[in-house]
C-alpha cells in the first residue's frame, strides 16, 4: 500500500479549518507530529498513518484544558 502525505492544507481540513500557525503551534505542543520533509526542505507532510496512530493515542489520553475549537479538534474531543 502506498504512503498517504498529508500537507497543512489537508491537516486545516481533517482538524477543522485551523490556520497554519495553529498547526504550528500544535507540533510545537506535540499535540501533532513532527512533520517530515519528503518533497525538499521547505515542504512539511505528515504520513497519514502516523496522524491516525496519534489521533488514537490523544483519545486515549488525559486531556488538557482546552483553548479554542481547533484545539479540541486535534485532541480528539
Amino acid at each position: 500500500m502506498a504512503t498517504k502525505w498529508l500537507r497543512k492544507k489537508h491537516l486545516r481540513q481533517r482538524y477543522g479549518d485551523c490556520s497554519d500557525r495553529s498547526l504550528e503551534r500544535a507540533v510545537k505542543d506535540k499535540r501533532l507530529p513532527l512533520p517530515e520533509y519528503p518533497f525538499g526542505n521547505n515542504i512539511p507532510a505528515w504520513r497519514e498513518s502516523v496522524l491516525d496512530g496519534h489521533d488514537r493515542a490523544a483519545v486515549l489520553a488525559p486531556r488538557p484544558k482546552r483553548r479554542s475549537a481547533c484545539a479540541r479538534v486535534m485532541e480528539g474531543a
